[in-house]
C-alpha cells in the first residue's frame, strides 16, 4: 500500500510538530553538547571526504603519468636527458663572458656563505678554548658595552 501525497504531508508537518516541541524542551546545555557533536561529526565528514577526493586526484594524476611514459616511446626517454645537454651547452654558449662570471661570482659567494654558516651548526657543542674566534669572519669582538638582557651583566 503506497502513502497517499496527502498522508505523507501529514506525517511531516506531524514529524515537524513533535521536533519543535522536543527541541523547545531541550535544556540549554543539553542543546549546546548536541550542537558540538554535530560540528566534530560535520568536520570528520569534510576531512574524510576531501582526504578521499585528494586521493582520487593523486591516483588519477599517477595514472595519468604513467600512462604518458608508456605513450612515449623508449628512444624518445632516452634522448631527452642528451636534448637537455646540448639546450644547456647553447644556452651557456649565448651567455655573454661577462654575464657567466657575474653567475659564477654569485654561485661562489652562496658556496661561502654555506660553508661559513655550516661552521655553526651546533658549535657550541664543539667548543674549544684554543680556537681563536677573533679571525672568524662571522664574529665582531670589540668593547662590551651592552647589558645582557637574560643575566644583567655588563
Amino acid at each position: 500500500m503506497r502513502e497517499t501525497q496527502e498522508a505523507r504531508e501529514a506525517r511531516l508537518a506531524d514529524q515537524r510538530s513533535r521536533d519543535q516541541r522536543s527541541l523547545c524542551d531541550e535544556p540549554v546545555e543539553a542543546r549546546q553538547t548536541r550542537l558540538a557533536f554535530m560540528r566534530i561529526r560535520n568536520r570528520r565528514s569534510l576531512l574524510v571526504v576531501s582526504e578521499e577526493a585528494r586521493q582520487a586526484r593523486l591516483a588519477a594524476q599517477r595514472s595519468h603519468n604513467q600512462r604518458s611514459l608508456l605513450q612515449e616511446p623508449a628512444e624518445a626517454r632516452e634522448a631527452r636527458p642528451a636534448a637537455q645537454h646540448s639546450q644547456r651547452q647553447i644556452s651557456s654558449l649565448q651567455e655573454s663572458s661577462e654575464a657567466m662570471e657575474n653567475r659564477l661570482a654569485g654561485r661562489r659567494q652562496k658556496n661561502i656563505a654555506a660553508a661559513r654558516g655550516a661552521f655553526w651548526v651546533r658549535a657550541g657543542f664543539r667548543y674549544s678554548p684554543a680556537d681563536d674566534f677573533s679571525n672568524h669572519l662571522d664574529v665582531t669582538l670589540g668593547k662590551m658595552d651592552r647589558e645582557c638582557r637574560f643575566c644583567q651583566a655588563k
